[in-house]
């Protein structure tokens, strides 16, 4: 089967900067757009597993469209610089992956996707938009389906024609119609002044398209019309028919782009420069990423000269012992006391150490790993009590929280590699246990390694992992002394660790008599404010749902709307724009109250 995919770059770029939160390499490089990108390509290359990819981008400066309305998409906020900044970077991680890209000088990615599909519709079975709005949704077909994003980088639905039904209660060829009545605020396309969502669906739903609207309007008689229009709708599509006929200009996207010729054999599938990947998996820091790329095996080469140099002290083999008796732990605790270092982790039969049991104690000094289990626990316990000693982790608080809870405090100096990682590049989400290892190490380490499965914790691999840990700590110390963060994870994070290890263990006190009184109240509170909320609308309706709540204040009670702002699904009832309406209707004040007192509840 063959299955052709075409991204949307821009809007995936534009979604994944909104959505996500600031996140910087070392170098200080805004890399949250890339990161964003980069998830979805490889959730479509996951999920669709296409056999034929491209991706189109927008050309800087204007389109047709705005030639033939210099108002087009003038109300967009001109984008953050460290966005515009991005956009270089997401086309070298698409040219690294060996994936075509395809664009065109005054006309849009929507145009290009448009002229691509519908070139390419006859020698494919399936074809796929991944985009992240929904202008394409006027494409859609038994053959196309627009794969989109709802909230956020995560939650995906894909349009096909029953999908474009549900949502708008039509089917896709009739959306250009829609947007030509209702108009579109992210392209400031105005359609017809004053007509919104609902009254543009109910006009398609009765009549059908945009060209059989104003069918009606001129070839019915007056009585007729007053019949089929009220009369503000009527006057409405009389006085906006030449801007419902450019809107539907504007939204319809070109599909016959001149001199745009994609070739189906140009978009498949094919390898890529693994070495390559790597080298700008590790400058982008994305090595939580590459376990995710499809049949990818981590190789040797492509890594920086520094993680290259930290290969090359080449890494001894692991020597690993379950201890069986009190002296074989008493010759452990006198290696831990030569080398005053040791690497631990706690093994618990739980993921929460208030209800868990320790198990055993995995312990990593130099090259060899233990694991200490049963009576032979308590034997240990006392070289935590050592402050000229050492003590190496990837999140030290649970084993913290462990340790206190059998009475036993930490008062050894701390490293957690974890913290150090973060303090390195705060910028950064990949500091879990696999990405700090083949950053600084260069090495894979299976995600997951030593959890429980059916034939219980694998504690042998829990000391792989940890030795691996201890070997990043030069590397990562050497970092922290050049950026002058050794003192800040030593004097200022570490203690503060310990200090939240204790507050977890001992909670907030709660007066949960209070809170029920308190929550009693409330609810009697919003039951009044409610009811005033509805005789004042003169019905009942669900006053936390932004969509019934703007047809009560805007179509019911007839609120003005001059200085309102709308947003794609139309005029705003956010707490913003309620305080401009305040005067205009006693409602508005009470709406306000309940807001405030559904906060307190909730």
């Amino acid at each position: 089967m063959k299955k052709f995919v075409i991204i949307d770059g821009n809007a995936i770029v534009h979604r994944a900067y909104h959505a996500l939160p600031p996140m910087h390499t070392k170098d200080g490089v805004m890399v949250n757009a890339v990161y964003g990108f980069t998830s979805m390509l490889l959730k479509v290359w996951k999920d669709l597993k296409p056999t034929h990819l491209c991706v189109s981008f927008d050309v800087a400066g204007g389109t047709f469209r705005h030639e033939q309305y210099d108002k087009y998409k003038a109300t967009r906020v001109k984008a953050d610089q460290e966005l515009y900044d991005q956009m270089p970077l997401v086309h070298e991680l698409v040219e690294a992956f060996s994936i075509p890209i395809y664009e065109k000088k005054g006309y849009e990615a929507d145009d290009v996707i448009g002229t691509a599909v519908k070139q390419l519709k006859s020698e494919v079975d399936e074809l796929y938009i991944v985009t992240g709005d929904m202008d394409t949704l006027q494409l859609v077909d038994e053959k196309i389906k627009v794969f989109t994003l709802r909230k956020g980088m995560n939650d995906v639905v894909i349009y096909d024609p029953a999908e474009v039904k549900k949502r708008y209660s039509f089917g896709p060829e009739l959306v250009i119609d829609y947007k030509s009545l209702r108009g579109d605020t992210s392209d400031n396309i105005p359609g017809v002044p004053g007509i919104g969502e609902k009254t543009a669906t109910e006009l398609i739903l009765k009549f059908g398209t945009l060209e059989e609207i104003y069918k009606v309007v001129d070839e019915e008689k007056d009585k007729t019309k007053s019949e089929l229009f009220s009369a503000s709708v009527l006057k409405k599509l009389v006085e906006g028919r030449e801007s419902a006929k450019m809107s539907y200009e504007l939204a319809t996207i070109d599909c016959a782009v001149p001199d745009l010729e994609i070739k189906l054999a140009d978009c498949a599938m094919s390898e890529f420069d693994r070495d390559r990947i790597i080298k700008l998996f590790q400058k982008f820091e994305f090595v939580s990423l590459l376990k995710r790329i499809p049949g990818f095996e981590y190789v040797e080469g492509g890594e920086s000269e520094k993680t290259k140099a930290t290969k090359n002290k080449k890494i001894t083999e692991l020597q690993f012992k379950d201890l069986q008796n009190k002296d074989e732990v008493s010759e452990l605790l006198e290696r831990i006391k030569k080398t005053a270092q040791f690497a631990c982790k706690a093994v618990v039969n739980g993921k929460d150490v208030l209800t868990s049991e320790l198990q055993g104690i995995v312990v990593i000094v130099g090259n060899e790993g233990c694991y200490i289990n049963g009576g032979l626990i308590e034997v240990f316990l006392p070289i935590f009590a050592q402050e000229n000693i050492e003590l190496v982790g990837h999140d030290l608080k649970p084993l913290a929280k462990v340790l206190l809870l059998h009475k036993q405090e930490i008062k050894n100096s701390l490293f957690d590699v974890m913290v150090g990682s973060y303090l390195l590049n705060p910028g950064s989400r990949a500091h879990d246990t696999a990405s700090v290892v083949l950053k600084v190490l260069g090495k894979e380490l299976k995600v997951g390694a030593g959890q429980e499965s059916l034939f219980g914790v694998d504690v042998k691999a829990i000391a792989q992992e940890l030795y691996l840990l201890s070997q990043t700590v030069f590397e990562l110390k050497k970092e922290l002394i050049k950026t002058d963060n050794l003192g800040l994870l030593q004097k200022i994070e570490m203690p503060l660790m310990l200090v939240l290890a204790q507050m977890e263990l001992n909670g907030v006190a709660v007066d949960l008599e209070m809170l029920q009184k308190l929550s009693l109240e409330v609810n009697e509170n919003i039951k009044k404010v409610s009811k005033k909320i509805f005789d004042l609308a003169g019905m009942e309706f669900n006053i936390s749902s932004p969509l019934q709540l703007r047809e009560v204040l805007f179509e019911k009670l007839d609120i003005p709307v001059e200085g309102i702002k709308k947003g794609k699904t139309g005029l705003s009832t956010s707490a913003e724009q309620l305080e401009k309406m305040h005067g205009l209707h006693p409602i508005i004040e009470e709406i306000e109250i309940y807001r405030e007192l559904a906060k307190l509840q909730n």
